[in-house]
């Protein structure tokens, strides 16, 4: 008797491909669909790791054996599946930003109440060593209440230019951004109350994408604010296509993570700085933050425990990157709660 808990992943790209290969490391998972718009796209993943594929949602919806979904399309692309999935009684977990408007996240929410299942946003830098450090130690009152952040997540022209190839649909706010936030709030443990932003245009959008190059942006609580922004045009030269950096200061210390560099530093044809925390195969075996989530939402589902990261979280950043796009667009302070 097969007691394994049926999986599916929707959206084939680079995290699609993450997640695929996380349901077939975990000991009571078996991937059984993989979909794509993308037929060959998705034939291959399904190839690699021996399960069926389809282009249509209506194969996984209406596949009782499945049980969690995930869902690793294009930012702007996760409500239909989402709902689709939900509406079916399937748990999803979703990739960030949950939905790109508070409407979706939304009605995301309330569809995965009424039928009884778990939703949860895949916020990978929470099982990322430095930042759940960080997390403990303000927890246990080691820098006492956070009063002010700086955080800042960029990445290489390489991204929207050569990695993404729907990066017009997106940018720095939407790709980037619920990273920053998400971790922002978390260690807060307090809603925000307004948003004013800046950002540059023109780079991006000469070489026919047409987004913001940069975003700076201030974020106020009742008690404390930070300071956020994220880039699409640093130079391919950097040693690294993410640039990773967040401070926090509290009432009596303060917390410093430079997430961009681990430990290692390669000089060959080129000077690099690798990621090596984020997955990574030894001896035989899958390891990496970027795994944890999805082993982590599929014991969720077996234990039938309700996942620690929320819907409501998941809403909450893409209402504060809404409230950040208006202030863009009138240049004034915004409203988030």
């Amino acid at each position: 008797m097969n007691d394994k808990i049926g999986t599916a992943v929707i959206g084939c790209g680079i995290f699609g491909s993450i997640h695929a290969e996380a349901y077939t490391t975990h000991q009571a998972s078996q991937l059984l669909w993989v979909c794509d718009i993308n037929e060959e796209r998705a034939k291959a993943l399904a190839e690699k790791f021996n399960c069926k594929y389809t282009t249509s949602l209506d194969d996984i919806a209406e596949d009782e054996k499945v049980r969690i979904v995930s869902v690793a399309t294009p930012d702007f692309a996760h409500y239909e599946p989402t709902m689709k999935m939900l509406s079916y009684g399937k748990n999803v977990l979703v990739e960030k930003p949950m939905a790109t408007s508070t409407k979706e996240a939304e009605e995301m929410f309330a569809e995965a109440n009424k039928k009884g299942v778990f939703l949860m946003v895949d916020f990978h830098n929470r099982f990322n060593p430095p930042f759940n450090e960080a997390k403990r130690v303000i927890q246990e009152g080691g820098i006492g209440k956070p009063l002010m952040a700086y955080a800042r997540l960029s990445n290489s022209l390489y991204v929207p230019l050569k990695m993404l190839s729907w990066s017009g649909k997106s940018g720095p706010h939407w790709f980037l951004m619920p990273h920053i936030i998400d971790l922002l709030f978390w260690f807060f443990s307090r809603k925000p109350k307004t948003i004013i932003g800046k950002a540059h245009t023109g780079i991006l959008s000469s070489k026919g994408i047409d987004t913001y190059d940069c975003i700076q942006a201030i974020i106020s609580f009742e008690d404390g604010f930070a300071t956020i922004e994220s880039s699409w045009i640093l130079p391919d030269s950097a040693p690294s296509i993410v640039d990773f950096q967040f401070q926090i200061v509290g009432e009596k210390g303060k917390i410093e993570i430079t997430g961009s560099r681990q430990g290692i530093e390669v000089a060959t044809d080129k000077f690099t700085y690798p990621f090596v925390s984020d997955k990574r195969e030894l001896y035989g075996e899958r390891w990496g933050f970027v795994y944890m989530p999805i082993w982590y939402f599929v014991n969720c589902v077996r234990e039938n425990k309700k996942p620690e990261i929320t819907p409501e979280e998941g809403i909450l950043v893409t209402r504060t990157i809404e409230a950040l796009v208006e202030s863009l667009k009138t240049q004034k302070e915004v409203k988030i709660t």
